[in-house]
């Protein structure tokens, strides 16, 4: 979803949970031409030209579209600079502008709407004797943020740190909800990030970014970074951090606003003691193979992912199929996609074992250089819809950030959501979502079902339900789904990242969608009772295909019944998971043999 902004003319609701209910009354609300929003689009025009970074799509010219709402696009990149510039504008204008992601509504009058009530931008200013004929307009007032929220929290953060950190070779970067410090080392760039919520909470990471050859990049997918972690929690339990035993432990952390000083000294003290010899060590790529797991000498260790297998590569050279597998035990992933990895880096044999010490040290990019998501979208829509239409799929609906694509068989329809967003970190983040529907499927299990709850009488209204294709299904069918969800932050890896995701929605095309587009395709595609049997028990999806609360199951079971001759175990899984209420009419329908669709 894009940053976006709305304004409309209106006194003030009372609470932010009635600005949204007034946003979505008013956005529905045909309307003519509306005078102040024309001039609040002018005045923002004359500040900030259409070619400005911070439009998402262009300058506002204030046409509403037919609605009594204006909604504007920002790119995350314009952030600091436009959106206080839109506030200060809008609200001498006697418009209130609507910030749903932030959970900001600023109201005519210089007062602002918060999930924790009502507060002044400003002191009120004393009521004029007359008003003059010609009023002159307002000075604009930045919004000023509040104590207790996420960039409150961060600005303070920034303030407390930044003085030691700059001594250690950091520079910040300060965005909206995040805070960033980085240097540059001969193996890369090192960084500490600290993202914040409104309380405020405030969730530390630590990463390497290794400079790599493209040629190594291509082969673990765009995407270099290498967390850090640490058990050694120094002040932080006062704030509400909790002793980890996982190998990769991650930490959010609470405080008052009267404490954040405190926390301040406490994150930096951390990250100081834990992580700064840490990151001395890994000055070179080296020294980041040495510091892989839990370390004795160090209070802090280098996690695990493809692209230590990249390092190995490119400084030792041999054999990398142990140390795929090795990744993908601890990742959590299939071993064949690891595997993989490691034959395409060790066809790169002009790279194995030819590191050498760099004195050059990795670019520090600027976050305003970070890739948009127009720039995203323009690179990587046209290719995606080349692909889906190579396989016949229709173009349905197409935005500047999206594209919604279908095709259609006798038993399946399939839909292709593809979607590009800004991210609230430096970047974008490209999202592909794979539905189908099987609506003769749908119609006998809702019959087979009589007095279920009212939702799947619901579905019945509004149509079949949609089921996708989620992750680790993806993976069990030898497709990398984190290439078809992806994030891109620098222009560098803009070309990398939409080359593996034209390639991964080929494979996807070939391995899933089209052998799927029968009952008997999509049955093929559902995981052995077995695998069911522990998939449910952990109540997330199943198989192939997703669970939309119990419609998710009652497809599996009638896939089930009708092609594989294991029907009553997948029954008793879902006994076993105690997810069966709902379902039991059709349950006892499988395990009588009697649940098979009538085609």
């Amino acid at each position: 979803m894009s940053y976006v902004i709305h304004l409309f003319e209106h006194p003030g609701p009372a609470t932010l949970a009635e600005a949204a209910s007034l946003h979505e009354r008013l956005s529905a609300t045909p309307a003519g031409r509306n005078e102040r929003l024309l001039r609040w689009a002018n005045a923002m025009q004359a500040r900030f030209p259409a070619d400005h970074a911070g439009w998402l799509e262009g300058a506002p010219d204030g046409d509403t579209g037919g609605s009594a709402v204006l909604s504007v696009g920002l790119t995350h990149a314009g952030l600091d600079r436009l959106l206080p510039a839109a506030v200060s504008l809008a609200l001498p204008l006697g418009l209130c502008l609507f910030d749903e992601q932030a959970g900001r509504c600023y109201l005519p009058g210089g007062w602002a709407l918060t999930p924790r009530g009502r507060f002044a931008l400003k002191p009120a200013a004393a009521a004029p004797a007359a008003a003059p004929t010609a009023p002159a307009p307002a000075a604009p007032a930045a919004p000023r943020l509040e104590p207790g929220s996420g960039p409150w929290a961060l600005q303070r953060l920034l303030k407390r740190m930044a003085p030691e950190l700059e001594a250690h070779g950091f520079r910040a970067f300060h965005r909206m909800s995040r805070l960033r410090f980085a240097r540059t080392v001969p193996m890369g760039i090192q960084s500490l990030t600290l993202v914040a919520w409104d309380g405020p909470k405030i969730q530390p990471s630590v990463e390497l970014e290794p400079l790599l050859p493209h040629a190594l990049v291509r082969a673990i997918r765009p995407g270099r970074t290498l967390p850090c972690h640490t058990h050694r929690l120094g002040g932080l339990p006062r704030f509400g951090a909790a002793a980890q035993e996982r190998p990769d432990p991650w930490y959010t952390v609470r405080c008052s606003e009267h404490e954040i000083d405190a926390l301040a000294d406490a994150l930096l003290a951390w990250f100081v003691d834990a992580f700064i010899p840490l990151l001395e060590a890994c000055r070179d790529l080296p020294g980041i193979l040495r510091c892989e797991g839990p370390q004795e000498a160090l209070p802090a260790h280098v996690g695990t992912n493809r692209t230590q297998l990249a390092l190995q590569h490119w400084v030792h050279g041999g054999d990398l199929s142990d140390a795929a597998r090795r990744v993908a035990t601890l990742t959590g992933t299939r071993p064949e996609i690891a595997l993989r990895a490691a034959q395409v880096l060790q066809a790169q044999s002009r790279w194995a074992g030819t590191w050498r010490p760099m004195a050059a040290p990795s670019q520090l990019y600027d976050e305003d250089e970070a890739v948009s998501a127009p720039a995203l979208a323009e690179a990587a829509l046209p290719r995606l819809l080349g692909v889906a239409q190579a396989h016949g799929f229709q173009l349905v609906e197409q935005g500047p950030l999206m594209l919604r694509l279908r095709r259609q068989s006798t038993e399946v329809e399939q839909t292709l959501c593809v979607e590009v967003k800004p991210l609230s970190l430096p970047g974008a983040e490209l999202k592909v979502e794979m539905l189908w529907q099987a609506p003769a499927l749908t119609a006998h299990w809702l019959a087979t079902l009589p007095g279920a709850p009212a939702a799947l009488g619901t579905w019945q209204d509004s149509g079949p339900p949609s089921y996708r294709w989620l992750r680790g299904p993806l993976e069990l069918l030898g497709i990398d789904s984190g290439d078809l969800n992806l994030q891109v932050q620098w222009p560098d890896e803009l070309a990398d990242h939409v080359q593996f995701a034209e390639q991964a929605l080929r494979d996807s095309m070939v391995r899933a969608f089209d052998p799927a587009l029968r009952w008997q395709g999509l049955a093929a595609q559902l995981p052995s009772a077995q695998d069911f049997s522990r998939w449910a028990g952990m109540h997330w999806m199943s198989s192939s295909l997703s669970l939309l609360q119990p419609g998710g199951w009652a497809a599996v079971l009638m896939l089930a019944s009708l092609y594989r001759q294991d029907a009553a175990a997948y029954a008793q899984a879902l006994r076993a998971a105690h997810l069966a209420d709902t379902l039991e009419p059709l349950l006892q329908a499988v395990e009588a043999g009697r649940g098979a669709p009538q085609r």
